[in-house]
């Protein structure tokens, strides 16, 4: 293959794109949990399609619920949301190709690229209407116009690389960590380039890019909350229940993450990093080893936050690692390493293709949820209000009636006359409802079961 004719090379890469797109999007699921509708019902708010039953804006981000919202504006239809996330893992894919193939390139860029393109694990979690990879999307752009600003020395680069890495922390407020963690890599080991970027004061574009995109959300959570810091404080605090050992990350890297990816990242650890010593791959190694770091001590983890923090430097290192086949001098070793690790590859993305074997679009899937909410459209009358202890936002976002959280601890009669204050439905989880029973048992005569899903009981309630 003569990578070397810009047209083949342009073909393959726009390949990888189609290819990450669609599999984002073929069997793209109708039916959403509860962060995907909070998104979809921000987006709907924002966009003036629905009346404001439930929100968490005051521990959400905001980016992603507005390019919904400007989706739905231009095209109302279940399928943009879906749309939308596989444009925005196609750019992860194309912008980790620039990036890569910038300063390693082409051949190195191309491996990267198919990397974050078709890997089981980032495809399966870009598939859901989540922030992860609109995050990672953002974050890499920023980076690539950084690092058009340090080669091509052009303010206005600088300017949209702050702008970018914003747009990141306002899609996905802990990405913040990630943005600090570049800045310290490129600082400790880019250290002359540092120290006369500080010396001219360039920075200072960087972060009037960043507060160009940030400032206005601050304005507004200030009038709206009382205090500008109210949203991130909320959404550090709202997943500040440990979950997992210190070793969480390392051991879902090892059991997640592909036998291609570890095969390249092992290589590079093994043969690259020790030998050749380059600053480019210090940076990366570094941005693997601080952010892991950072994510391992936090007290919440959850594997898909690997998505937007340490999967691109995994994918760099290991795209690093397994150029090494190219690079052999002997042909017959050169050919025979070639060949291995393509159906290394093939084996290790095989399963992200299984999504082509069903329907284009998912409308099979559903849940007790869903169901139990269409059920509860059909019984709700004008004026009735949703009572329920689990699962607030999709019950909100598909019966559309306002939503009274019902809390599971400190049960008292005072209480219960302040939070039933109005007829309407409860909806109640009979595995994990530890009060609910025993109120309804005490109050039997406002409460009437309506059907039981199995998991999801619902109940009418008149006062």
């Amino acid at each position: 293959m003569n990578f070397n004719d810009p047209k083949l090379k342009k073909i393959l890469l726009f390949s990888i794109l189609l290819l990450a797109f669609l599999l984002r999007f073929w069997g793209g699921q109708q039916v959403h949990f509860w962060d995907e509708t909070v998104y979809l019902q921000h987006a709907e708010i924002i966009s003036g399609l629905r009346e404001n039953n439930f929100d968490e804006f005051s521990l959400r981000p905001p980016m992603l619920p507005i390019i919904f919202a400007a989706g739905i504006l231009l095209w109302n239809s279940t399928l943009t949301p879906i749309i939308i996330v596989g444009l925005f893992a196609s750019l992860a894919v194309l912008f980790s190709f620039f990036i890569v193939e910038k300063i390693y390139g082409f051949k190195t860029g191309i491996i990267s690229a198919s990397l974050v393109a078709f890997l089981p694990f980032l495809v399966e979690y870009s598939r859901f209407l989540l922030s992860d990879m609109p995050a990672l999307m953002f974050l890499l752009t920023g980076v690539f116009f950084a690092q058009k600003f340090f080669d091509e020395k052009k303010d206005f680069f600088a300017l949209i690389s702050g702008l970018l890495f914003g747009m990141s922390f306002l899609t996905r407020f802990s990405v913040f960590s990630a943005i600090a963690a570049i800045g310290f890599c490129a600082f400790a080991i880019y250290g002359k380039t540092a120290h006369e970027f500080l010396k001219t004061k360039k920075y200072t574009l960087f972060l009037a890019g960043f507060f160009c995109v940030v400032l206005p959300y601050f304005i507004w959570a200030q009038f709206e909350f009382g205090a500008f810091w109210i949203p991130v404080v909320n959404a550090l605090y709202a997943i500040n229940n440990f979950d997992g050992t210190p070793f969480f990350y390392l051991t879902a890297i090892i059991s997640e993450f592909s036998i291609i990816i570890l095969l390249g990242v092992l290589l590079f650890v093994a043969r690259i990093l020790p030998a050749k010593r380059e600053k480019n791959d210090l940076f990366f190694f570094a941005w693997f080893v601080v952010l892991l770091g950072i994510i391992s001590i936090s007290p919440h983890k959850e594997e898909r936050y690997l998505v937007s923090t340490i999967a691109f430097p995994l994918a760099v290192m290991a795209s690093r690692g397994l150029t090494l086949a190219f690079e052999l001098k002997n042909n017959w070793k050169k050919i025979m390493c070639i060949i291995a690790v393509s159906g290394i590859a093939i084996f290790s993305f095989y399963p992200s293709f299984d999504y082509f074997a069903g329907s284009t679009i998912n409308t099979e899937y559903t849940t007790e949820e869903f169901l139990a909410s269409q059920y509860i459209v059909e019984l709700a009358e004008e004026g009735d209000v949703l009572y329920t202890d689990f699962n607030y936002p999709v019950f909100a976002y598909y019966t559309k009636l306002k939503v009274v959280e019902i809390t599971k601890y400190n049960y008292s009669e005072d209480l219960f006359a302040e939070k039933f204050s109005k007829n309407g439905i409860v909806v109640l989880d009979s595995e994990h409802s530890p009060l609910m029973p025993d109120i309804i048992e005490l109050h039997s005569e406002n409460f009437e079961l309506k059907k039981d899903f199995g998991r999801v009981r619902i109940y009418s309630f008149e006062k």
